[in-house]
C-alpha cells in the first residue's frame, strides 16, 4: 500500500508535504514563545507597578484605608529573597521594610528603601530586555550590565555602611 501511495505521489508533492509540516512546526513554536513572552512581560509590568505603588505609599506614609503592616507584608510577599548575589537587593529591601514595620521610618531609612527599590526595578527592567532578545545565556554583554547593577548596589551598601 505504501509503495502504491509513493508511486502516485510525485517527488514535488512529497517535498511540499514535508516542507509544510516543518513550517507549521516552526510557526507553532514561535507563536508559543511569543505568547509566553507577552504573558511574562505583562505580568512583570503589573509587578513593577505594584512595587512602585506600594513603595510610594510606604515612603509617603499615606496608607489611606490600608494598614501599614498589610502594605509592608504584601510588598515583602512580592519580593524574591535568595541566598545569592541576585537576591541581595530583595533581601535588603525586606530588611529595610522590617525596620520600617518596627517603627524606624526616619528619612534615612525611607531614602534607603527608595534607592533599593529603584535598583530592583532597574535590574528587573534590564532582565526583561535581555530575555525578550532571546535569553540570558545568549546575551553575555547584556548580562554583564545586570552584574554591574548588582555590583553598584553592593558598592552603595558598603559606602553607606548599611547594617541590616
Amino acid at each position: 500500500m505504501l509503495e502504491e501511495l509513493l508511486k502516485t505521489l510525485s517527488l514535488p508533492v512529497i517535498i511540499a508535504i514535508i516542507t509544510s509540516i516543518i513550517t507549521n512546526y516552526i510557526i507553532k513554536k514561535n507563536n508559543d514563545k511569543t505568547l509566553f513572552l507577552r504573558y511574562v512581560t505583562e505580568e512583570r509590568a503589573k509587578w513593577r507597578d505594584f512595587i512602585k505603588n506600594s513603595t510610594s505609599i510606604i515612603y509617603s506614609k499615606d496608607y489611606k484605608n490600608e494598614n501599614k503592616k498589610a502594605v509592608i507584608t504584601k510588598l515583602i510577599l512580592n519580593l524574591n529573597p535568595q541566598k545569592s548575589s541576585a537576591g541581595i537587593i530583595d533581601d535588603t529591601i525586606i530588611k529595610l521594610l522590617g525596620k520600617i514595620e518596627g517603627g524606624l521610618s526616619d528619612d534615612l531609612t525611607l531614602k534607603q528603601l527608595r534607592f533599593c527599590v529603584s535598583m530592583l526595578l532597574k535590574h528587573d527592567w534590564e532582565r526583561a530586555k535581555i530575555e525578550s532578545k532571546g535569553g540570558l545565556r545568549e546575551q553575555k554583554e547584556e548580562s554583564e550590565r545586570l552584574d554591574k547593577i548588582l555590583k553598584d548596589f553592593k558598592d552603595w551598601l558598603d559606602e553607606n555602611r548599611i547594617n541590616l
